[in-house]
């Protein structure tokens, strides 16, 4: 019946979706702090994002302690050997977060943004083999 076959449709795009775009919301007091994950083109890689309230500051500890562990299991969950972020040159403390979480410098992208910010991409090869 078609009813089933909807339920399973939506039941395998809601997998894919989970399985290729895994992420989570940090919250305090009802407030969003962050939402970060990572985008799984293919078995392997990930591109890792992250966007975060100006609460974050009052959260410091917090944050630093959450992210590096759901950042780690997700690492861990889809064996990613590779994980990247392009991090947007106008703002350094995210070069130094990024390094903070052990990405290292792979190269710049000049004109990258929609207004022609300059981009650099972090890397961070995990030592898994698929």
């Amino acid at each position: 019946d078609h009813r089933d076959l909807h339920l399973s449709i939506r039941r395998q795009r809601q997998m894919c979706i989970r399985d290729r775009y895994p992420g989570a919301t940090g919250f305090a007091n009802d407030i969003a702090l962050v939402s970060a994950g990572v985008v799984i083109p293919w078995s392997g890689l990930g591109e890792a994002w992250m966007y975060c309230s100006p609460e974050i500051l009052n959260h410091k500890f917090w944050f630093i302690r959450a992210v590096r562990a759901g950042f780690q299991a997700m690492i861990e969950k889809f064996r990613l050997r590779r994980v990247q972020a392009l991090i947007d040159s106008s703002f350094p403390v995210n070069t130094k977060w990024a390094k903070f979480l052990g990405f290292q410098h792979e190269g710049t992208l000049p004109y990258y943004g929609p207004e022609g910010e300059t981009f650099y991409r972090y890397v961070l090869f995990t030592g898994l083999r698929s």
